[in-house]
C-alpha cells in the first residue's frame, strides 16, 4: 500500500480557545467550527444531540485504496473510504467508521454494500464532513440509527 505525502501530521496539545460550535440560524441547531489542531464533531444520534471537540493527533491519506484516517489526539479514529482520489477543495462521497467509544464518541459506520453515503471535503489546512446512514457494529447487519453528524478537523 502505497502513502501519499499528504500527511502524517504529528500535532502537539493545543489551546483550543473559545471557537466551539456556531448556531446554524437554521433550525436552532449547531454546524462545526473548528479552532486550530481541533477536530469538532456535532449533530444527534437516535434522537440524542452529540458533540465531541478534541485537540486533533494525526491525519493519513492513502492513493491505494483512496483511504484518509483521522486520528483524534485522545484516541481513536474516524476512517474515510472515498469514492475516488480527493481533489483539494471538492466534496467527495466516503463510507465511514467511526471508532470513537473510547474517548465518549460513537462506533458508528457504513455497510460497504451501501455505497459512500457520506461525504467529505479536504483543503490543505482543513477537513470537514457529512456523516450519514450510520449503522451500529456490526455495520452490515446493524441496526440503524437515525441523525446524522457533521464535522471539521483544523491542522496548523
Amino acid at each position: 500500500m502505497r502513502y501519499l505525502a499528504i500527511g502524517l501530521l504529528a500535532l502537539g496539545l493545543c489551546a483550543c480557545g473559545d471557537k466551539g460550535s456556531q448556531p446554524d440560524g437554521g433550525d436552532g441547531g449547531t454546524q462545526p467550527a473548528c479552532g486550530p489542531a481541533e477536530l469538532d464533531l456535532v449533530g444527534g444520534v437516535d434522537g440524542e444531540p452529540f458533540e465531541l471537540r478534541c485537540p486533533v493527533g494525526a491525519q493519513v491519506l492513502t492513493a491505494e485504496p483512496p483511504v484518509w484516517i483521522l486520528y483524534p489526539d485522545e484516541g481513536g479514529r474516524i476512517r474515510f473510504e472515498l469514492s475516488g482520489q480527493p481533489v483539494t477543495g471538492q466534496p467527495i462521497s466516503a463510507m465511514v467508521t467511526l471508532s470513537l467509544g473510547t474517548i465518549g464518541g460513537p462506533d458508528l459506520g457504513n455497510c460497504r454494500s451501501d455505497g459512500h453515503p457520506c461525504e467529505l471535503t479536504l483543503e490543505a489546512d482543513r477537513a470537514s464532513f457529512v456523516l450519514k446512514d450510520l449503522l451500529t457494529s456490526p455495520f452490515c447487519g446493524g441496526e440503524p440509527v437515525t441523525g446524522q453528524l457533521e464535522g471539521c478537523a483544523r491542522f496548523p
